[in-house]
């Protein structure tokens, strides 16, 4: 028996993960993990970069448009700044993590 493929082509970012798709929901929980456990600093100074490199490559590799993956992210970064007091602080975070992602889909390494 083997192991069920990911798909081939992008999920819609409004429908829920693929059921089948276990690297998509290991990348999404990487990346929600880096960004609850460290530092708004720190994930500024690029602590969360390879998971979010991990992430929005695969998703490049599905060919999602970059619409797509902005929804995407920002939906992960609505999960890891919820507990956050400082409303400022959540939002200045996630602006510059949607900006990396941006910068990342379009090869500004």
């Amino acid at each position: 028996m083997s192991a069920t493929a990911a798909p081939q082509t992008c999920p819609d970012p409004h429908e829920p993960d693929p059921p089948d798709d276990a690297k998509l929901r290991q990348l999404e929980k990487s990346l929600v993990v880096a960004l609850v456990t460290a530092t708004p600093d720190a994930v500024r100074a690029g602590s969360a970069d390879q998971h979010v490199r991990d992430y929005v490559d695969y998703l490049h590799e599905l060919r999602c448009p970059p619409e797509h993956v902005v929804i995407r992210v920002k939906r992960l970064l609505l999960r890891a700044t919820r507990g956050m007091s400082d409303a400022k602080e959540a939002a200045a975070l996630c602006e510059a993590m949607v900006l990396r992602a941006i910068e990342i889909y379009f090869g500004q390494r």
